[in-house]
């Protein structure tokens, strides 16, 4: 598969079967790597589908001149606040 030939290093804890990996350091990355580091926290899992999308805009005007993190922060909670 693409994983196995192109050597593609997963960004997340596989946890499957690697019986069948050839690739050293693919093999590498599924049995030591998640041992060794920590991985990224994907937002896919902590956010909520219902608030995905006007989140796409309140962290966009994060580079909107004049913008400061207070602002960001309370749009942000608003967000959330909104969707329950």
């Amino acid at each position: 598969g693409i994983l196995d030939e192109g050597g593609v290093i997963p960004v997340a804890d596989f946890g499957g079967d690697t019986s069948g990996v050839t690739s050293p350091l693919l093999a590498q990355s599924l049995t030591e790597l998640p041992e060794a580091v920590d991985f990224p926290v994907m937002p896919d899992i902590y956010v909520p589908a219902d608030v995905s999308n006007p989140m796409y805009r309140a962290t966009s005007v994060a580079f909107t001149p004049g913008t400061d993190a207070a602002t960001i922060c309370q749009t942000v909670d608003d967000i959330y606040a909104a969707a329950k």
